[in-house]
């Protein structure tokens, strides 16, 4: 039995699953609603967990762990319809939807709503930026061992919460296909003729760069882990595994 954390004499009742404080009731920061009781830690405010069932949680995914590789990709075709999951397929799907049908909309009207044009941008900068900050904290969850699918992120600053991810992905996006578009552009300027042996094997090493690369930036929320210094050690320890997945 494990003690509190600041009461060391009683026994712990809750467990906080992000800094792995131990709390008592008397500790906890308890939130009351008509159905239903939450605790939070009193140090990180993550929720916290009874100690029976964090400890269930962590069986299982030993369990899910101790699986070969082939037994656990199954696992990524469930992972969309998890708890909460379909909900969030159902509301994203709408909601990109309305963004796309904005954006579209608002573009081939431009030259009746000049005033238009900047919202418009904004809108769809807005869109992918946030698109790319939920792709980021889903690789957060995941990295994590969480099982659900996580909420929309928060919005409270533009440049942190919008911009920062979308920048990420552009980034990810030019260190993966750079070279290819650098070599049709330079083939372009020059009128010349393009090697389809050079330009297919350039495009098949940006799609094997590009999910590593997208993860390393995702994951250290750096641009400037797209290194292939950071990258391609990365790919090559998993090799097969990568490959298939």
């Amino acid at each position: 039995v494990k003690p509190c954390a600041r009461h060391p004499a009683t026994a712990a009742q809750y467990i906080c699953p992000k800094c792995r404080t131990h709390s008592c009731d008397a500790c906890v920061k308890a939130h009351e609603s008509v159905s239903k009781r939450t605790v939070f830690c009193p140090v990180c405010a993550t929720k916290a967990l009874p100690l029976a069932e964090f400890a269930q949680i962590q069986g299982e995914r030993q369990v899910r762990e101790d699986l070969a590789f082939h037994q656990q990709i199954k696992g990524v075709f469930k992972y969309p319809f998890s708890k909460g999951g379909l909900a969030m397929l159902i509301i994203g799907t709408l909601l990109f939807f309305g963004l796309d049908f904005l954006v579209t909309w608002g573009w081939k009207m431009r030259f009746i709503m000049l005033k238009v044009l900047g919202y418009v941008g904004i809108v769809a900068l807005f869109s992918a930026g946030y698109l790319c900050a939920y792709l980021q904290k889903i690789l957060f969850a995941t990295a994590q061992g969480e099982d659900d699918v996580p909420g929309w992120p928060e919005f409270s600053q533009w440049w942190d919460d919008i911009v920062v991810p979308f920048r990420l992905v552009i980034v990810a996006c030019i260190a993966s296909f750079g070279p290819a578009f650098a070599y049709m552009g330079f083939h372009v300027g020059n009128d010349s003729e393009m090697s389809l042996t050079i330009l297919f094997p350039l495009f098949a090493l940006g799609f094997l760069y590009f999910p590593m690369a997208l993860l390393a930036a995702a994951m250290s929320n750096s641009c400037f882990a797209v290194n292939p210094l950071v990258v391609l050690p990365a790919i090559t320890r998993l090799n097969l595994q990568y490959a298939l997945a």
